[in-house]
């Protein structure tokens, strides 16, 4: 793995919960070869990549959504844009299951 890749993957762990797409669209046209892509064949019509804890990534994949792996690290691609995550369909569905929120 190059030196700018391996910073890129060591910066996304320091800022879990946060908007990465910037460095999804740099692993994608680098490393396309080399993701892991879950639940779709294309990154076509995903306007965001987030990451988050290991759990609520599993809780995402289990939930049908689009996941990029690389190198021991994972980012969601969100279907939309422009409003808080917390009021996505999937992530209210994973707070009611997993942690009681309604």
């Amino acid at each position: 793995m190059d030196k700018k890749t391996e910073m890129a993957i060591n910066y996304t762990m320091d800022f879990l919960g946060q908007d990465q797409t910037e460095l999804v669209k740099f692993l994608l046209s680098q490393h396309s070869n080399e993701l892991e892509c879950l639940n779709t064949n294309s990154a076509e019509g995903k306007y965001e990549y987030w990451t988050f804890e290991s759990d609520e990534m599993v809780s995402l994949e289990a939930n049908g959504e689009f996941i990029i792996r690389f190198k021991g690290a994972a980012w969601w691609g969100r279907k939309i844009t422009g409003s808080p995550v917390y009021l996505d369909d999937v992530i209210q569905k994973i707070a009611v299951e997993h942690y009681g929120f309604h």
